[in-house]
């Protein structure tokens, strides 16, 4: 039995990130942009379909994976193996972060550092596990840790299906599984207000994956309960903060 829901639950999850990852080409905002940032690029095949969506001229990528780093760098990605890293201020005009914020121990730094390397104008699009998905819901009722906690480092505890669900999909992927690696994750009223109190405004979040169920039936319950998709997507933009400027009699003159 629960090697069935497990089997569910996975394809119900990789419908939940595809779609997810369709939304975030769709909320690129700007064209011909002179530098993207992928934070957990992988081998970087993803990174090049989101970059020519939006025109970006160089491509740089954060991946701690050295052989999925060599992988990107070979697709022309400049590559980094951890984040933050020595980049300038205002730097990139677009940062994408796909499912990479719940696993730093510091979300509140990451997403400042987020917004200093974003130039004015620029744009952060992020995708995590929503915290306050029908299935962390779920596993809270029956006493369970929530999936998108359930990862401690390598251990899942608390959670039988993400057990099995980690023991099964276990490849030479360094530990990057399907039950998930976050140690805290954060609601779309989370998000929202931590990424205001940072900095970025015009905030809109989403959710994706309606479980259990999937494809455009998900989708549609997703438009109209927008907080309780399994995977939540937040988008964002630096804008420039003229009222923390000092103020001179020059302005008005």
């Amino acid at each position: 039995m629960l090697s069935i829901l497990s089997h569910i639950a996975d394809n119900l999850t990789g419908d939940a990130l595809g779609r997810s990852g369709e939304l975030e080409k769709r909320l690129i905002a700007r064209r011909d942009i002179d530098r993207m940032l992928d934070i957990g690029c992988n081998d970087g095949m993803l990174t090049i379909e989101t970059a020519e969506i939006a025109g970006a001229h160089e491509i740089h990528g954060i991946e701690s994976s050295e052989s999925r780093r060599i992988e990107a760098e070979k697709r022309g990605i400049t590559c980094a193996s951890h984040f933050p890293s020595e980049y300038d201020n205002g730097f990139f005009d677009l940062i994408v972060s796909s499912r990479t914020l719940g696993s730093t121990s510091d979300v509140r730094a990451y997403l400042e550092e987020c917004h200093r390397c974003l130039a004015v104008g620029g744009q952060i699009i992020i995708i995590t596990r929503n915290g306050a998905s029908w299935a962390n819901i779920g596993a809270l009722l029956l006493g369970w840790q929530p999936f998108s906690t359930s990862d401690f480092d390598g251990f899942t505890a608390g959670n039988p299906i993400a057990g099995f669900l980690r023991d099964s999909h276990m490849t030479e992927q360094e530990g990057n599984t399907v039950a998930g690696n976050d140690h805290g994750s954060l609601s779309p009223l989370g998000i929202r207000d931590l990424m205001e109190k940072v900095g970025f405004r015009n905030i809109k979040t989403y959710t994706r994956g309606w479980l259990p169920l999937w494809g455009f039936v998900s989708d549609l319950l997703c438009w109209f309960d927008r907080r309780h998709g399994h995977i939540l997507i937040a988008s964002g933009f630096k804008k420039a903060d003229i009222w923390n400027q000092p103020f001179s009699r020059k302005d008005v003159s």
